[in-house]
């Protein structure tokens, strides 16, 4: 008999064998009757209870169908029968048993439940279910999971990117089925995409292992005053039932271990947030004092420098000019420095060349391109190019520039001068005397016209006309048929490009539901992903794996659906990857309201082509 389970004096095989005998003798048969309980009540918050739905009198009674809610978490766990013999009358009494799990203190109204008995319906009376706090030290989350990070003692400055690390530390004897990303709380910091793959180590505390979850972050406040820092992540924590039932404190990690006993029994999948200490800061804007006027949000140490390939110019000849910022700071907020003005070079915008950073967006280099255009042979240098940072430390601004770069440009060639005359011999003068007017220097192109051809006969013009006339029909011709041609080949193309997208959707649709079948989160979850990937490429015209969560933003058009689709869709990705990163299932989530959801967008998406 299951742990938990009300005790029967006699049950099972025997108790049909006792039953059929029974059966031959004069009974009187109790009325049927039917009532709910829950046990314990008042239930801690943190602890599981069990919801009893008991029926006196047979033992032929279907288990009633209970939905949860975001309140309480109902799961059947199965009936347990119980045969008693008294003063020579026999009752027999089924017991239906689901466990219960609350998420938050209060009180909760459990409404009358409908068992079906030998095909009538009968009802439980209305009760009450209290959930009150936890016992100290019944749920000890702390030291199961938590987060920590480093902060600068000093205030920091709005823009400012803090480097420090970010550490997960994990029981290392616990079971999570789903290890959450942290997250930071509140809209007062930003900081980048979590990395999936942190480093990894273990610690020892209080004699226990424990493995440390490493993230090397780089934190931005965009938010002045007086704000607090926290992380916290969501997990996923496998506690087993105790042998004697739910009255067993689960989280005693530190006593007798109950979540590492039990192997082969039941076990009940518990959502426990894992939380940092909160921090305090005080954010300063920036000071107005000394402030540049070149100065652009850049805040750190950094220097700059100045490059160019450009040899022997000619006034107009454009010049690439390269400027290199490095140091520490905040790099994904540095917008690069202005050409001076009131020179005269032809500028255009500065873009971003390439960036040599560390995963923080903390240290190292980040390259911009410019393109100028010297408009006078006057210019001897590329002016100096001046940056203005606030330097954190100190709360100082400071500038730094580049030296000018030399320069060597020739002025624009004129049109060439036409051949000239000193003396002329040979052929007749064009002027009387053969003598040229004062001034004149000027070589004559033809002294005399010469021959003419022979005059073109009458077909030939004829045949000129002929060809004349056909000649814009068939270039006209030909024209259509070379565009035709692309437009056909291209169509071809297009086909093919959706035929194939095509197959690839029923094929990650035929493999998502097998795996929701085989309850396969991690699978499930994959191939829902590609097919998603292959719709959205049927109507971006993009390579599927190209689309991800990041790119969804900048990818999205309106013909693919609202916000509401959009933002959907950017949820799903998050948690492919979050699922991705710990390697395991879902938690409580349902396959099957997953794979409908997902299969309302992909019917959404085929209908948009």
């Amino acid at each position: 008999m299951n742990s938990g389970k009300p005790r029967s004096l006699l049950s099972g095989p025997v108790a049909g064998v006792l039953l059929a005998c029974l059966a031959l003798l004069p009974t009187v048969r109790a009325e049927i009757t039917v009532s709910a309980r829950v046990e314990p009540n008042p239930l801690p918050l943190g602890e599981s209870g069990q919801l009893l739905v008991v029926v006196e009198g047979s033992q032929k009674a279907e288990p009633p169908v209970i939905q949860g809610n975001d309140y309480l978490q109902i799961a059947y766990r199965g009936p347990s029968t119980q045969v008693a013999i008294v003063n020579g009358e026999m009752t027999a009494t089924l017991t239906h048993i689901f466990q219960i799990q609350p998420n938050q203190m209060g009180k909760f109204r459990i409404s009358p439940l409908t068992v079906v008995v030998d095909g009538k319906s009968y009802q439980t009376d209305e009760f009450i279910l209290e959930v009150v706090k936890g016992a100290p030290g019944s749920i000890d989350i702390g030291r199961i999971a938590w987060l920590e990070f480093d902060l600068p003692d000093r205030d920091v400055f709005v823009g400012e990117t803090i480097s420090t690390q970010l550490r997960m530390v994990m029981l290392n004897k616990a079971t999570f089925p789903n290890r959450g990303l942290p997250q930071v709380e509140g809209d007062a910091f930003s900081i980048p995409p979590i990395d999936t793959e942190p480093d990894i180590s273990r610690r020892i505390v209080e004699g226990r292992y424990y493995d440390v979850y490493t993230w090397d972050l780089g934190i931005t406040p965009v938010k002045s005053g007086s704000q607090t820092l926290q992380f916290q992540s969501t997990h996923i924590l496998r506690i087993p039932e105790s042998p004697r039932g739910n009255r067993r404190d689960p989280f005693n990690l530190f006593g007798n271990d109950p979540l590492f006993g039990n192997v082969f029994g039941r076990y009940q999948d518990k959502q426990i947030v894992a939380n940092s200490q909160p921090a305090s800061l005080t954010i300063q804007p920036h000071p107005e004092d000394g402030r540049p006027d070149n100065f652009n949000g850049a805040i750190g140490s950094f220097s700059i420098a100045a490059s160019t390939e450009s040899g022997d110019l000619v006034e107009g000849d454009p010049i690439t000019l390269r400027i290199d910022l490095s140091g520490e700071g905040n790099f994904s907020q540095l917008i690069p420095p202005e050409f001076p003005t009131g020179h005269q070079f032809k500028t255009y915008p500065p873009r971003v060349l390439e960036e040599d950073l560390d995963k923080q967006h903390f240290r190292g280099t980040k390259s911009f391109e410019y393109v100028v255009i010297p408009l006078s042979a006057s210019i001897t240098d590329i002016p100096g190019i001046e940056f203005a940072f606030l330097h954190p430390e100190t709360g100082a601004y400071r500038e730094v520039s580049t030296p000018p770069i030399p320069l060597s440009i020739s002025a624009a060639r004129s049109v060439a001068s036409p051949l000239t005359a000193a003396s002329f011999t040979g052929g007749r003068r064009p002027f009387p005397g053969n003598q040229l007017p004062d001034g004149v220097n000027l070589l004559p192109i033809k002294i005399s016209l010469g021959s003419t051809v022979v005059p073109p006969t009458h077909e030939r013009i004829q045949h000129a006309l002929i060809a004349g006339a056909l000649a814009p029909a068939l270039i006209l011709g030909l024209a259509f048929f070379l565009k035709r041609s692309r437009q056909l080949a291209r169509q071809d193309q297009e086909k093919i490009r959706l035929k194939s997208l095509e197959e690839k959707i029923l094929f990650h649709r035929g493999r998502m539901r097998k795996a929701r079948q085989q309850k396969d989160a991690l699978t499930f979850y994959g191939e829902g992903c590609r097919a998603l990937q292959a719709a959205l490429a049927r109507q971006l015209g993009c390579n599927p794996e190209a689309i991800t969560e990041k790119e969804i933003g900048s990818l999205w058009v309106p013909s693919l659906g609202d916000d509401e689709m959009k933002r959907s869709v950017q949820e799903f990705f998050r948690k492919v990857d979050a699922l991705r990163y710990s390697g395991a299932a879902a938690g409580e989530v349902s396959l099957e309201n997953e794979e409908r959801d997902l299969e309302s967008k992909l019917r959404q998406l085929d209908g948009k082509s």
